[in-house]
């Protein structure tokens, strides 16, 4: 019977109550909800003036946890560049047209220990830094409120022309719509709709297929 029907013993993974499950209906409704509403949205701009933001985070050195061994060994061993590398990461927030077009600089947060670059390596990013990248960086390397304003005004402001649709999670420091007033000149023209919160998996365009790729 088991074999019939595909099934098999398997290790469990996670744990769920009823309640987590109820929750998770109520979260693909609001997904879904406001899916509809940004639909409607739409329509009322141009494909190339909807944008979607979201955050990525990476380690400096990625490698795989698994590899071929011998069977029994106590230890298996992999050769890095460096240990640190493994866990300390970066972040990019990019932005994604409607129309399926990147935003033409790329926001990346690196990590540096004192959260600013010393004089050095500030002289090296203004000199070499590519025309479509934008770095900062903070101690964590992940975005802060306090990079969110740095984005906002090198990011958004330059694509807001027309009138603009921005859709962003429901992440808490983004939610301080304050920031793009300050730092967007064509605030009028633009339009920013956070999505529910945890229903980035089934309506975060660059969740659900960009990063994936």
């Amino acid at each position: 019977m088991k074999d019939e029907f595909k099934i098999t013993s398997r290790k469990i993974t996670k744990f769920v109550t009823r309640k987590s499950s109820a929750d998770e209906d109520a979260i693909q409704k609001s997904a879904s909800t406001f899916a509809k509403k940004i639909s409607e949205i739409k329509s009322t701009c141009q494909d190339r003036n909807v944008w979607n933001t979201d955050q990525s985070g990476f380690n400096y050195e990625l490698i795989s946890n698994r590899t071929l061994s011998d069977r029994g060994e106590k230890d298996t061993l992999a050769l890095v560049q460096s240990v640190n590398s493994l866990s300390q990461s970066y972040t990019i927030q990019p932005l994604l047209s409607n129309d399926g077009f990147p935003a033409p600089k790329l926001f990346i947060v690196v990590q540096e220990k004192s959260g600013k670059f010393g004089p050095r390596v500030q002289d090296q990013i203004s000199k070499g830094q590519p025309s479509n990248i934008i770095v900062t960086c903070t101690t964590s390397g992940k975005m802060m409120k306090s990079t969110l304003a740095y984005l906002s005004e090198k990011c958004p402001d330059p694509l807001v022309s027309e009138k603009t649709l921005l859709i962003q999670d429901s992440w808490s420091g983004q939610k301080d719509l304050e920031i793009h007033k300050q730092k967007v000149k064509n605030i009028g023209r633009l339009r920013v709709e956070t999505m529910p919160p945890r229903a980035t998996k089934y309506c975060q365009p660059l969740d659900v297929y960009f990063f994936r790729q």
